[in-house]
């Protein structure tokens, strides 16, 4: 009895610590609900725009969500293609209908953090632990009798406790990085990275338990991600590939065993000159504050050093490649024909779901 209740009250602390660190961290903000907004003026407004339209569509029978008159009167203007976070605005005008739209952004946000840490919590338990082996534990009991027992109980424990504090390490870095907290400035559908984690954890379920259940809670989060922040779907659907194939090990990456070619070699001696001259740019870039450069009618802007890096990391990997030669290697798997069912069940599901989301792309684009 005793064990059960310091077991509970042990999985209680991390969440109760998580809501604590998420209104310190984004204090003032608890203080200010109604009358500040983080970040200067901006893209912030824009979600807060966002969550009143959703309240204005839910009250005005003929209005449609994706799309407005509200804004470039008369014609109106489609939404999908912007960061239109419909589902947290759908929490805002019904869950949190009696906030001011400031105060229901703001309450969202830290909600968001709240979020980011507890489904990376959620998610780095699963891989970490419980690691308890009770085999050996009834072992113990059976041979020591009580003493036994009681030493098994108490390694038990600790491996327990040691995995919670891994995992609450793990939460606390991804939920609040300065990814987060960059975002939190202006791009605040950004700020919900809580999908990244709450994904992985039901696609890790999904193809290594072979559960169908974990397949569709894989879609339905899916879905919810593109109605909160569509970016992260697409690296999603990157993530599902590069698990199903590494987790199944229907392919491997060998180095090419020849002798490298004067071509690659070539290939290499150029992509390490341009890296080597894309961080010179770069760093003077970010030393000068860089400058404008006319080429006739044509005015090149440099005045950030992201496009030269960009340059830089991509002759980089160019230089790798060259280098190493890489070679892959199919092999047969039994378990990638599950792989493939549970990603088939995922794109059902989500396709089922964000379809309203789908359809107004889809008009959009063919438009």
């Amino acid at each position: 009895m005793e064990y059960a209740k310091e077991a509970k009250v042990a999985g209680f602390a991390p969440f109760a610590s998580f809501a604590a660190l998420a209104i310190a961290w984004t204090w003032p903000l608890v203080r200010h609900l109604d009358d500040a907004l983080p970040g200067y003026p901006g893209d912030n407004f824009s979600f807060v725009w966002n969550l009143w339209w959703m309240r204005r569509v839910l009250a005005t029978p003929g209005l449609r969500y994706f799309h407005t008159t509200y804004l470039f009167y008369p014609f109106g203007t489609a939404i999908v293609d912007h960061p239109h976070t419909a589902l947290p605005a759908f929490v805002a005008a019904t869950v949190l209908r009696g906030l001011s739209v400031a105060a229901a952004q703001n309450v969202l946000l830290i909600a968001y953090v709240f979020a980011n840490m507890a489904c990376m919590y959620a998610l780095a338990r699963s891989i970490l632990g419980p690691r308890s082996d009770p085999g050996s534990i009834l072992d113990r009991s059976r041979i020591g009798s009580r003493i036994g027992s009681r030493i098994g109980s108490r390694i038990d424990v600790a491996r327990r406790s040691a995995a919670r504090r891994a995992a609450v390490v793990a939460a606390i870095v991804f939920g609040l990085s300065p990814y987060v907290a960059v975002h939190l400035l202006g791009h605040f559908d950004l700020v919900a990275a809580w999908p990244l984690p709450l994904y992985a954890l039901a696609l890790r379920r999904a193809v290594d338990r072979r559960s169908a259940a974990s397949a569709v809670a894989a879609g339905v989060v899916l879905a919810a991600t593109a109605y909160t922040v569509y970016y992260y779907v697409v690296y999603l659907c990157f993530f599902t590939a590069v698990y199903a194939i590494a987790s199944t090990g229907a392919l491997s990456v060998s180095r090419s065993p020849t002798p490298m070619p004067p071509s690659a070699r070539r290939l290499r001696a150029a992509s390490a000159a341009v890296a080597v001259l894309a961080a010179v740019v770069a760093a003077a870039i970010a030393a000068t504050g860089g400058t404008t450069v006319s080429a006739g009618a044509q005015a090149i802007s440099a005045r950030t050093p992201q496009n030269a890096l960009t340059v830089m990391w991509i002759a980089l990997a160019t230089c790798a490649i060259a280098t190493w030669r890489p070679r892959i290697h199919v092999h047969p798997s039994p378990g990638i024909r599950w792989a493939a069912a549970a990603a088939l069940r995922i794109a059902g599901v989500f396709v089922v779901l964000a379809s309203p989301l789908l359809w107004q792309a889809a008009r959009l684009i063919l438009r």
